[in-house]
């Protein structure tokens, strides 16, 4: 009886811990399509698109040498985001992407860039340029 006590001691201990490692750790990376649209992001994903008009009052800006800044997420078909952080200063698109919470991601990283202007391809993908050539296109969102 006092081993089978002991069993569950260590077996309740130890769910304690995992939970514990999931609320601590796991939980406060997880970025849901609600509060990316509450936070006033630019958002696509199976939800839909919202706040697609900031985005192209950021492209109006970038054309018309206007400091800017937006953060674009994007939602993957399991629901995990990826974070696009643009900062404009009038010359300089300045790119942070952070994918560390896509779940199903092949390289989890935040990446930095530095482009200086928006293409829209004919499927109305939209990426960043860097035409010093440092660094590659970065595609930031779609219509």
């Amino acid at each position: 009886m006092i081993k089978l006590f002991k069993i569950f001691v260590a077996f309740l201990v130890l769910t304690l811990i995992v939970v514990g490692i999931y609320w601590l750790i796991i939980h406060p990376k997880s970025y849901s399509y609600d509060t990316a649209v509450g936070n006033g992001d630019v958002v696509m994903g199976a939800g839909g698109k919202a706040n697609i008009e900031k985005f192209h009052s950021f492209i109006k800006n970038v054309q018309n040498k206007q400091t800017d800044k937006i953060r674009i997420t994007a939602y993957s078909k399991e629901g995990n985001p990826t974070i696009f952080d643009l900062d404009f200063d009038g010359k300089i698109i300045k790119c942070t992407t952070d994918n560390t919470r896509d779940l199903y991601g092949r390289e989890l990283s935040k990446r930095y860039g530095e482009y200086t202007k928006i293409i829209k391809n004919d499927i109305n993908d939209y990426s960043l340029v860097d035409e010093t050539g440092k660094y590659k296109n970065q595609w930031i969102f779609q219509e």
